[in-house]
């Protein structure tokens, strides 16, 4: 179960680094896209396999939804370190030999040094090298806590990119429910359309009905365009987008489903119409609401 932070929302995209002062500095690289899910992509050191289960735990406390890839940088992209050692009283028996047995006396002083050096390289014995493994050297406390420092900037940076996007789709639902609102007016003035076209059409034949007759033809012709049902369910779907909105947390999944069921009941009022101007709210309201699909998809 990820972080929720109440009221607000997070985008499934990120990107952040995250750093230990520990020696040696691990630095960790983490971004995230959208996912149906949480996958988790980790890309480490040959050696350094043995923390990857504590990263996928640490990260599926903080995350719930997305694609995140995590990469290690610097310090152990240096696979080992050498240490030299000098062996300080090899070096001296050595020198106090070298000078008992040769006569330097007579050389330059150059020269002297040359041939001393000469001598002293040959014993390889006064240098050694220990090669020092880093990933060896990091611990997991040093993993955590760059990773630690990694999440909680990246999940700043969705809840940054989630209040944003927040702020787009409130806008877009507001058009929604204002081009919702239009439809009912409209309806009524086709009733009367229809019943006025009725009448217009049996006067041009020469034909009188009752007007009880007349009333339940233009109830039949309004009931084929009959959408109050279809409007009311959408006006419902509404609310509960709005209030998802404002309650926060990982909402991503619910606002796509409530997507998907705003987008059938305005197909539906679409195919009922029987008026230009309706015709004209739902491709607008359509135009609306594939904007919001779209931003939903970005939602953890």
């Amino acid at each position: 179960m990820g972080e929720i932070v109440v009221g607000s929302i997070s985008s499934m995209t990120g990107y952040a680094q995250g750093a230990t002062k520990l020696t040696p500095e691990i630095v960790i690289e983490l971004k995230s896209v959208n996912s149906r899910f949480l996958d988790i992509n980790c890309k480490m050191p040959t050696g350094f396999e043995r923390y990857e289960a504590g990263i996928q735990k640490a990260i599926r406390s903080k995350l719930a939804r997305g694609r995140v890839e995590v990469l290690f940088k610097r310090e152990i992209d240096r696979p080992t370190s050498s240490d030299v050692n000098f062996n300080a009283a090899l070096f001296t028996s050595s020198l106090e030999s070298i000078v008992s047995q040769l006569n330097l006396k007579d050389l330059e002083p150059k020269e002297q040094v040359k041939l001393v050096a000469a001598v002293l390289l040959e014993r390889k014995e006064l240098l050694s090298f220990e090669q020092t493994d880093l990933i060896s050297l990091i611990s997991e406390e040093a993993v955590q806590d760059a990773l630690k420092n990694g999440l909680d900037a990246l999940s700043a940076m969705r809840r940054i990119e989630g209040t944003n996007l927040k702020v787009v789709l409130q806008d877009n639902l507001n058009q929604i429910q204002k081009l919702t609102l239009q439809v009912a007016p409209i309806l009524e003035e086709t009733k009367v359309k229809f019943a006025s076209r009725l009448k217009n059409k049996l006067s041009e034949l020469s034909l009188t009905i009752p007007e009880e007759r007349l009333a339940l033809e233009v109830a039949l012709l309004v009931d084929r365009s009959d959408v109050s049902e279809e409007l009311d369910r959408l006006n419902s779907h509404i609310q509960q987008f709005a209030q998802l909105l404002s309650a926060g947390g990982e909402v991503g999944k619910k606002l796509d489903f409530l997507t998907q069921e705003m987008n059938r009941e305005i197909n539906t009022i679409g195919s009922k119409s029987q008026s230009a101007e309706v015709t004209n709210l739902v491709i607008e309201a359509k135009s609306v609401l594939e904007k919001i699909r779209e931003q939903v998809q970005n939602l953890e």
